[in-house]
C-alpha cells in the first residue's frame, strides 16, 4: 500500500466521521421534536394522556442532557460524560417506572371506578354546609365526618377533589374501614395530608375483599381554613407524578460521587490543577447560592419582593434599634405601663401572664426602660444607613440573605486559600470532599431556612467571621513572609464587629488578638520594622469595637462587662437562674453526639432532643440536629491528633500547633456550645462553631495523609472522605429542608419531599 492509497483511506475516514455524527444529530433532533409535540399536546389536553399525563414533557425534558451526550459523547469515551450518561438515563427510566409504582399498581383494582358526592354521606357535624350541587363546605378549626355504608366494592384508591381557599394550606384526611376480614371498623387505617396539589388528593388504600363501609374524616387545621369537598371518586387511578427535581439531584448526587470516587482528573494534586478545583468550588456555592434564593423567594410576602422592602416585618433591630440611634439615644422607643413596672417581678413569665402585663417580648428591662441585648453591628453596616439613605426599614429576611450568602462566599474562598497555603499535595477529590462537608454542616442554610430577628446577628457574626478569618489567612501571618497591614487592619476590624454582631463570638476574636501578638513579638524579635505598623493595625479596630462595645454596654447596665442578657422579657427568668452542670452536657451533647433516628417514611431524618433526663427546666427552640460528628464524620479527625502531635520532631513546634488549631478550632467553639445553657437549645447556634472545628480536624487528617506513606490507607482515606462528602450532602440536605419547610407550616413543600422519597405511597 502506497502513502497515496494511505492518505486516502485516512480521508475517506475523516469524510465518514461526520456523515455519521450528522445521522446521529438527526435522528435525536426528530425524537425531541416527536416528545415536544406531544408534551405540549399533552399539556393543552388536546391528546387525552389520562393518568399518563406529564410523561411526555417529562421524557423530553429529560432527553434533552441524554441526547447532546450522545451524539456529542464520542470524543469523551470515558469519564464524566460516560458516567453521566449512563446516570441521567437510569433516572430517566426510573422515573417512568420505578417511581411510578402508584400509578401502575392502581390499574390492577377488580372493581371499576365510582363516584359519590360528599353531601350523600351521613355527616354527623352540624356546623359543616351542604351545598346545593352536593359539595360540603368545612371552615375554621373543624372536622368533617362523611360515612357510606353498603358500598359493597372493593376499593383501590380514594381521590376526593377538593377546592381549598387561597390561605388554606392542607386539610388531614384520616380513614375508618371495614371489609370481608372485619366486618367492624378498623379505624385509622389509612390517612394522608391533603394539600392543593392534585397528586396529594388520592390515597391507596390496602384493603382484603369488598368494603362494606366507610368513613372519611376530614379535619381543618386553623380556624381561618376554608375547604369545599366536592366529592370522593373511588377505584380511580392515580395520575403519573413526574417529578423533574427528582430527576436533576440524582443526576448531581451522581456527579458529585463520581468526582469524589472515579474521577481521574480530580485524583491529581491541588497544586497541579488549582482551576478545576476552583471551578468545583465555583460551582459549589453557587448551588448553596440558589438553594438559598429559592427558599427566599418561596417565603417572599404576598407583595413579593417589592412588597417585602415596602411593608417588611419590623422589629427591635431592624427598627426599634434604628430609631434610637437616629434619635441619639440607646433606650428603645416603646415605654413600660405603670402597671408593668409595678410587677414584683416582671421577668417572671407566669407572673407577666396571669396578670396581662407582657411587656415587650424579648426586649431588655432595666430601670423602666426597653433596650436590645441583640447585637449592634447589623444596624450600624445595614439597618441605619438603608433608614438614614431611604426613608423605609430594610426587611430582616432579605438581610439574613445577604449576611449569609456574603459571608458563605469568604468561607469557600477561605478554604480555597487553606489547601492553596497549607495543602497543595493533597489530591483534588479530598480537598473537594472536606469542602462539600463544610459547606453543607456550617450552620448557614438554617439562618436562611427560619428568619425571623434571631437570625439577624447570627447571620451578620458569620459573615464578619468567615470575612476575618480570610483576611487574616491571606495576611501571611502564618507564614515567613512579609505580613499585609492592611488586610490585619480589616481582619482585626471584622472580628470586632463579630463581637457586636454576637457578644458569643467575642472568643475568636480573642483567639485573633493572639495571633496578632504572636506575630507582632516575632516581628519585633526579628528587628524587620514591621513591628509597629503590625501593632497598630492589629489593636486599634478591635479596640475600637472593644470600646465602644463597653460604652455601649455601661450607659444601658452602668458596667462595660454586662451585656444584659439577664433582664430578657422571655419565657425564662434570667436574673435567678440557677447554674447546673447538666445544662451544660445538655449542650455538649446534643451539638456533638446525638444520635440521628432514620425512617422509610417522612421526615425519614430527624433527631429526639434528649434533656438527659433533667429534672429542672431548659428551653429548647423548633427543631433539633444530630450532634455534629453525625452530620460532618470528618470532625471525628481530632481523635487523631496525638498520632499527628507525634510526627512534629520539634516541641516548640508542637506547641505552636497545638494552641494555633487547637484553640480556635476545638477549645473556643466547645467554650461557645457550653455558654448556651443559659439560652437552651436552637438550631441556629450550630452556625457560630461548626465550620471552625470542621477546618480544625481537616487540618488533623490532611496532615496525617501528606505524612503516610502507607497506600492503603490513603486508598481508604479518600474513600472515607468521598463517602462522608455524600452522606453529608444527603443528611444536612433532609434536615435542612425538613427545618426550613416545617409540615405544621409548610405542608405542600414537606409533602413534596414526602412524594419524592416515598414513592410507593
Amino acid at each position: 500500500m502506497n502513502i497515496n492509497e494511505t492518505r486516502q483511506i485516512k480521508t475517506d475516514e475523516k469524510e465518514k466521521y461526520p456523515v455519521k455524527e450528522k445521522s446521529k444529530l438527526t435522528a435525536v433532533i426528530a425524537v425531541e421534536v416527536f416528545l415536544l409535540i406531544f408534551g405540549i399536546l399533552d399539556a393543552l389536553g388536546t391528546l387525552n394522556f389520562g393518568a399518563f399525563s406529564g410523561a411526555p414533557y417529562f421524557l423530553f425534558i429529560a432527553s434533552i442532557p441524554i441526547a447532546l451526550m450522545y451524539v456529542f459523547g464520542k470524543k469523551y469515551k470515558h469519564g464524566v460524560f460516560k458516567c453521566m450518561f449512563i446516570v441521567l438515563i437510569v433516572a430517566a427510566v426510573l422515573e417512568v417506572t420505578v417511581f411510578q409504582f402508584p400509578t401502575y399498581s392502581s390499574f390492577f383494582g377488580s372493581d371499576k371506578q365510582f363516584g359519590v358526592a360528599a353531601s350523600a354521606a351521613s355527616i354527623d357535624d352540624t356546623e359543616v354546609v351542604k351545598n346545593s350541587d352536593g359539595s360540603v363546605t368545612v371552615t375554621g378549626e373543624n372536622e368533617v365526618v362523611l360515612e357510606y355504608t353498603n358500598i359493597n366494592k372493593e376499593i383501590d384508591t380514594i381521590k376526593t377533589n377538593l377546592k381549598f381557599k387561597r390561605t388554606t394550606k392542607c386539610v388531614n384526611l384520616t380513614v375508618d374501614a371495614s371489609d370481608e376480614t372485619n366486618s367492624e371498623y378498623r379505624y385509622a387505617i389509612g390517612s394522608k395530608e391533603i394539600t392543593a396539589n392534585e397528586s396529594s388528593q388520592y390515597i391507596r388504600m390496602n384493603l382484603s375483599g369488598k368494603v362494606k363501609k366507610l368513613t372519611l374524616r376530614y379535619k381543618t387545621v386553623l380556624p381561618e381554613d376554608k375547604v369545599k369537598i366536592k366529592n370522593i371518586i373511588f377505584n380511580k387511578p392515580i395520575p403519573f407524578n413526574i417529578m423533574l427535581l427528582r430527576f436533576v439531584i440524582i443526576g448531581l448526587l451522581a456527579l458529585l460521587a463520581y468526582t469524589l470516587f472515579g474521577s481521574k482528573a480530580f485524583r491529581r494534586f491541588f497544586e497541579e490543577d488549582k482551576g478545576k478545583f476552583a471551578i468545583a468550588v465555583i460551582s459549589v456555592f453557587l448551588a448553596a447560592l440558589v438553594f438559598m434564593t429559592s427558599v427566599i423567594v418561596y417565603k417572599l410576602p404576598e407583595g413579593g419582593l417589592a412588597g417585602d422592602f415596602e411593608e417588611p416585618e419590623l422589629n427591635q433591630i431592624n427598627q426599634e434599634v434604628v430609631d434610637a440611634f437616629e434619635n441619639g439615644k440607646v433606650e428603645l422607643e416603646s415605654k413600660a405601663t405603670e402597671e408593668f413596672k409595678n410587677l414584683e417581678n416582671p421577668y417572671d413569665w407566669s407572673l407577666r401572664l396571669s396578670t396581662g402585663e407582657q411587656g415587650e417580648w424579648d426586649h431588655v428591662y432595666y430601670k423602666g426602660k426597653y433596650y436590645s441585648y441583640y447585637g449592634v453591628a447589623p444596624v450600624l453596616v445595614l439597618f441605619l444607613p438603608y433608614h438614614m439613605l431611604f426613608g423605609n426599614y430594610f426587611p430582616t429576611d432579605i438581610a439574613i440573605f445577604l449576611f449569609s450568602a456574603i459571608g458563605l462566599m469568604f468561607l469557600c474562598l477561605l478554604y480555597f486559600e487553606f489547601i492553596s497555603r497549607f495543602f497543595k499535595r493533597i489530591p483534588l477529590n479530598i480537598a473537594l470532599a472536606g469542602f462539600v462537608v463544610m459547606i453543607s454542616s456550617c450552620g448557614v442554610f438554617y439562618l436562611t431556612g427560619r428568619t425571623l430577628f434571631y437570625e439577624i446577628s447570627i447571620s451578620s457574626g458569620f459573615m464578619f467571621t468567615t470575612l476575618g478569618t480570610y483576611l487574616l489567612i491571606t495576611s501571611n501571618i502564618f507564614e515567613r513572609k512579609r505580613v499585609n497591614e492592611i488586610k490585619i487592619l480589616f481582619s482585626s476590624l471584622c472580628f470586632g464587629m463579630a463581637v457586636l454582631s454576637r457578644p458569643t463570638l467575642a472568643v475568636y476574636a480573642v483567639c485573633a488578638a493572639l495571633f496578632f501578638g504572636w506575630r507582632i513579638i516575632k516581628e519585633f524579635k526579628a528587628k524587620t520594622g514591621g513591628g509597629v505598623p503590625l501593632l497598630i493595625s492589629s489593636v486599634i479596630p478591635l479596640g475600637a469595637c472593644a470600646a465602644f462595645q463597653m460604652w455601649y454596654n455601661f450607659v444601658r447596665f452602668g458596667s462595660f462587662f454586662d451585656f444584659g442578657i439577664e433582664y430578657s422579657i422571655t419565657i425564662n427568668d434570667f436574673t435567678n437562674n440557677s447554674f447546673y452542670l447538666i445544662f451544660v452536657l445538655i449542650s455538649l451533647f446534643g451539638y456533638l453526639f446525638a444520635m440521628p433516628s432514620f425512617s422509610p417514611t417522612y421526615p425519614y431524618i430527624y433527631n429526639n432532643f434528649n434533656r438527659l433526663g433533667c429534672n429542672g427546666y431548659y428551653f429548647q427552640d423548633a427543631g433539633s440536629l444530630p450532634g455534629i460528628i453525625f452530620l460532618a464524620f470528618p470532625v471525628l479527625g481530632y481523635l487523631f491528633s496525638g498520632k499527628a502531635i507525634k510526627l512534629i520532631p520539634d516541641k516548640k513546634q508542637r506547641l505552636k500547633y497545638l494552641w494555633m488549631i487547637g484553640l480556635p478550632c476545638l477549645i473556643m467553639p466547645i467554650i461557645i456550645i457550653c455558654s448556651v445553657w443559659e439560652s437552651g437549645y436552637a438550631v441556629r447556634y450550630v452556625a457560630d462553631f461548626t465550620w471552625e472545628m470542621l477546618i480544625g480536624a481537616l487540618v488533623i487528617l490532611y496532615f496525617l495523609y501528606l505524612n503516610s506513606e502507607n497506600v492503603q490507607r490513603k486508598v481508604l482515606f479518600e474513600k472515607l472522605m468521598a463517602f462522608s462528602a455524600v452522606a453529608a450532602v444527603i443528611v444536612n440536605g433532609i434536615l435542612i429542608f425538613n427545618f426550613t419547610f416545617a409540615s405544621n407550616q409548610y405542608p405542600e413543600a414537606s409533602a413534596m419531599l414526602e412524594r419524592m422519597f416515598s414513592f410507593w405511597r
